[in-house]
């Protein structure tokens, strides 16, 4: 007799304590670093390897962008090029060290991220 299943459960992320503790910290470029990657976690699965080299990655850019902003507050210019570099190191490091289809769902993740919060004058 065969058993009936109505839906199979997805398989879920583990999220290090490391990560998840990181989203309470009192450092803004931490926090929001932990935020990005649990909100990622929570909505597709990805293994814990990857998600410790997105995390990585994730808060090396933020430092970047925070160090930028504290360095450079009334040089827009300076500022916008500092960040947009320290993000363009941030994709090609996340794309050489996690796997094709991690980091496919993720930059479509943050594309329909940004597409959602982008400011409105």
């Amino acid at each position: 007799m065969q058993q009936l299943v109505f839906w199979k459960r997805n398989a879920r992320t583990q999220i290090p304590r490391e990560i998840r503790t990181m989203t309470q910290s009192v450092h803004h470029y931490e926090k929001a670093a932990a935020v990005k990657v649990v909100k990622f976690a929570k909505k597709h699965f990805v293994e814990t390897e990857d998600l410790n080299e997105l995390f990585q990655a994730e808060l090396e850019y933020e430092k970047k962008k925070y160090q930028a902003r504290h360095d450079y507050p009334h040089q827009e210019a300076i500022r916008k090029a500092d960040i947009g570099e320290a993000k363009k190191r941030k994709y090609e490091r996340i794309k050489i060290e996690m796997n094709a289809e991690a980091y496919r769902k993720y930059r479509s993740h943050r594309s329909k991220q940004k597409k959602r919060y982008t400011k409105k004058d």
